[in-house]
């Protein structure tokens, strides 16, 4: 398939989806996007930008989602004109697609989400790209159905973004036979209940699992990597 102007498929380069899990600000945004996408050129990986306008999933209340729709998508169209680099952000089921797809080069959907056939179906209708997150309680396999979904109405540009599996309470675990999205794997909650170790060391098996997708055939199997990535992660919670 072709994404965001260069092809995807075994035969292609590996490719990089990365960037700030959710816009903290517009400063932020720029400075990252143009930190990643001068790292992406030096190793001729093909990137696109990745960030949130609103997590509405947040597990707390209490927890930052972002500068809402209207900034957010103000900060994602200064990234794409003045970095020059496509943009992939989050939609839910009461996103306006249109407005959202009129800024963004990619649209993804939540893991918990890739259920809900309309919604599916509906976001695929815009005619854009589309990176699908398997739910954490769905097999690889069973994500075949979900694309056969999502292709039903035309559109052939469809990623699926393996999530993870749910091994127990509050600990996601990958297989390694599938696509990997390891920086979600490995946050807040693993290392609460399952290590008790703290944020470092959750940063340092990103690096390891991220090597082991790649040994495994992420780059055979059609790959890219797609990863949450902040300027000063020492000081990110």
């Amino acid at each position: 398939m072709e994404l965001c102007s260069f092809n995807v498929s075994d035969k292609d380069p590996f490719f990089l989806i990365a960037g700030p899990c959710v816009i903290e600000s517009e400063a932020t945004a720029l400075e990252t996007s143009e930190q990643l996408r001068e790292a992406a050129h030096s190793l001729k990986v093909p990137f696109i930008y990745k960030s949130s306008f609103d997590k509405a999933n947040r597990s707390s209340p209490e927890s930052y989602r972002g500068p809402g729709l209207e900034e957010g998508l103000r900060i994602l169209q200064r990234v794409r004109d003045e970095v020059g680099v496509p943009v992939l952000t989050d939609v839910h089921e009461d996103t306006p697609l249109d407005e959202v797809g009129s800024v963004v080069s990619v649209l993804q959907t939540p893991a918990f989400l890739c259920r809900q056939t309309n919604f599916i179906q509906s976001v695929c209708a815009q005619g854009l790209p589309v990176n699908i997150k398997k739910g954490q309680f769905l097999a690889p396999l069973d994500m075949c159905h979900v694309v056969d979904k999502a292709k039903a109405g035309g559109n052939e540009q469809i990623m699926v973004c393996e999530r993870g599996a749910s091994f127990g309470y509050n600990n996601p675990v990958s297989d390694m036979r599938s696509l990997l999205d390891e920086t979600n794997r490995l946050s807040g909650r693993l290392r609460r209940y399952s290590f008790g170790s703290d944020a470092r060391r959750s940063r340092q098996q990103v690096r390891r699992s991220k090597r082991n997708g790649a040994c495994v055939g992420t780059r055979r199997n059609r790959g890219g990597c797609c990863g949450v990535v902040y300027g000063d992660a020492p000081t990110t919670g």
